[in-house]
C-alpha cells in the first residue's frame, strides 16, 4: 500500500516528466525540420502577427477598463494598461499560480467597496 500511495502523490510529476521526455525527444529528432521551417517565415508576417497580438491586448485592456469601472472608481487608461499587463504577467506564472493571486486581488477590491 505504501508504494501505491507514493505513486498517487507523485503522479503529476511522473506525468510531467514523461511528457517533457517525449517533447525533448521529438524536438531533438526533428530539429533540422523545425529550424528549416523557421527560416522560411517571411518578416512581413512576423510584424503582422505582433501587430495583431498587440491590438488584441489593447482591446482586452479597454474591456477590462470598463469592467473595473463597475467595481471601483474610474482609472486612467495608463493605470488600466499597467494593471492589465500586471494581470497578464500573473497568468503567465508556472502553474498559473498568479491567477489565484489575481482572484484574491479582485476579491479584495470587491470587499473594499
Amino acid at each position: 500500500m505504501k508504494i501505491l500511495d507514493l505513486v498517487k502523490k507523485k503522479f503529476l510529476w511522473i506525468l510531467l516528466g514523461t511528457a517533457l521526455f517525449y517533447v525533448l525527444l521529438i524536438a531533438v529528432s526533428d530539429i533540422g525540420k523545425i529550424s528549416e521551417s523557421f527560416l522560411q517565415i517571411r518578416a512581413e508576417f512576423i510584424f503582422l502577427i505582433f501587430g495583431l497580438g498587440f491590438l488584441a491586448h489593447v482591446i482586452k485592456s479597454f474591456r477590462q477598463k470598463d469592467m473595473l469601472g463597475i467595481l471601483v472608481e474610474k482609472i486612467t487608461p495608463t493605470q488600466n494598461m499597467i494593471t492589465y499587463m500586471l494581470g497578464l504577467s500573473l497568468v503567465a506564472t508556472p502553474g498559473s499560480m498568479g491567477t489565484h493571486q489575481e482572484r484574491l486581488f479582485e476579491k479584495n477590491i470587491r470587499h473594499t467597496n
